[in-house]
């Protein structure tokens, strides 16, 4: 179920809004529960007894302005998609995306305008779930967001080896012993690398427990997926749901940790009867490599920059469409933010001079980039996707190393400036000049 809010004065419009959105939901087999509120107090209101996917919302409003109300309810509800509707106002559109608003739409409304739209910020709230649901963890065996989280991306072997040599060369004080629970945790991920698929394996630690999980299990067919845990009879705590398998390891006596509390929850356990098979697992000789979380930037600045990426993705998904020059422009707009904020950092420089440069490019080209919209859709929608990567991996997920998405954003900037001028990209990296003009 879509909750949306609809605040606007002219009850006309709210009704045209409305039975859109009620056109749309029957057409797409959708539901929406639709609620409606005619000036800025209500809608707070509203907001604070419950949380909205998506509100559209008018700049002329009694008691209190468009701009002040799209405001307060970010401040509250930082996860709500927000559309500032009004007539043409270049000025009001900026004001509203930054005090933050994340789209903005002219009246009078265009019904198939309206519906492309909509069906991108259904995407969004889709995203946006599942980016909220990664935050409650990922052991099933409670419902605790641990400080302590260790993140492997298997994206290919050698990483594979190397969250096996960590937990089963390294004998790290603290995680003696869990060779077992690791050597089945490598059989599962080399089984989901030969079926090309990139899991995740996620290592969470309590005062008392270290838990092992791993997901896209789902994609291995169950009986092979026996025969790998009946490899390991001496296992018998996990469990299996959906497509996580969960591993838990109690601590011994003397092991250090940090002191968190534990909540349990019930969930059912799964345990394989199969006899032992005789598969063998080839263990690569490769070098450990530990992703590591960084926190050389200011957290307001962070707080700032994955803002300006979450705006700017939502800008990105128009791109390969019918795009205008305000929303070009806004790209533009968003791609400054983040390389001047990035700029105030050596590790994150490189990324910065990318970004404004890129900036810099499309506000010269910006009829260019709209004539050639279609054909920068896919790197366009790729490079957002890049960048909050890099935010997630870097700063909270964890990194091979501090620089390891530079070369990717610095390449795809690159590829869509030569894309605009119609040049053939070059590594001009050393000629960049300074960005330090604001």
């Amino acid at each position: 179920m879509i909750k949306i809010l609809i605040v606007e004065q002219n009850e006309s419009c709210r009704h045209i809004i409305k039975n859109i959105l009620q056109d749309y939901a029957h057409i797409k087999q959708k539901e929406f529960s639709v609620c409606e509120a005619s000036n800025g107090t209500e809608a707070i209101m509203l907001c604070s007894i419950e949380e909205y996917d998506l509100i559209y919302t008018g700049m002329d409003l009694q008691e209190m302005s468009g701009i002040e109300t799209t405001k307060l309810i970010r401040a509250n509800s930082p996860n709500t998609l927000i559309v500032a509707v009004s007539k043409e106002n270049i000025e009001i559109h900026k004001k509203v995306l930054f005090v933050g608003a994340d789209d903005y739409m002219l009246q009078p409304i265009n019904k198939d305008l309206f519906n492309a739209r909509l069906d991108i910020y259904l995407s969004l709230i889709k995203s946006r779930r599942n980016e909220i649901n990664n935050l409650q963890g990922h052991t099933l065996y409670t419902d605790v967001l641990y400080a302590r989280t260790t993140a492997f991306f298997i994206k290919n072997q050698d990483v594979l080896a190397e969250f096996w040599e960590y937990y089963v060369f390294e004998e790290i004080k603290g995680y003696a012993n869990v060779s077992n629970i690791v050597m089945m945790i490598y059989d599962i991920g080399l089984r989901l690398l030969e079926l090309s698929l990139h899991p995740h394996i996620w290592i969470e630690e309590s005062e008392r427990h270290i838990y092992f999980t791993i997901n896209k299990i789902n994609k291995i067919d169950s009986a092979f997926l026996e025969k790998i845990i009946s490899r390991h009879p001496q296992i018998s705590d996990y469990f299996i749901e959906k497509n996580k398998i969960s591993f838990k390891y109690a601590r011994q006596s003397g092991e250090t940790a940090p002191i968190v509390a534990e909540e349990t929850k019930t969930i059912h356990k799964t345990k394989s009867e199969t006899k032992p098979s005789n598969l063998s697992v080839e263990i690569p000789n490769n070098v450990k490599q530990l992703l590591k979380v960084y926190d050389y930037m200011d957290e307001e600045h962070l707080e700032n920059i994955k803002e300006y990426i979450q705006k700017l993705n939502s800008l990105l998904l128009l791109v390969g469409s019918d795009i205008e020059v305000e929303e070009v422009e806004e790209i533009a707009f968003y791609l400054d933010k983040i390389g001047k904020s990035t700029s105030l950092y050596n590790e994150s420089y490189s990324i910065s001079r990318a970004l404004s440069d890129l900036s810099s490019a499309i506000e010269k080209n910006t009829y260019e980039f709209i004539s050639k919209s279609s054909s920068l859709g896919v790197l366009c929608s790729s490079f957002g996707h890049d960048l909050t990567s890099w935010v997630q991996m870097t700063f909270y997920g964890g990194a091979p190393s501090v620089d390891f998405m530079d070369d990717t954003i610095v390449t795809n900037s690159k590829m869509l400036e030569s894309m605009l001028s119609n040049q053939a990209y070059e590594d001009d990296s050393a000629s960049l000049d300074d960005i330090f003009d604001f």
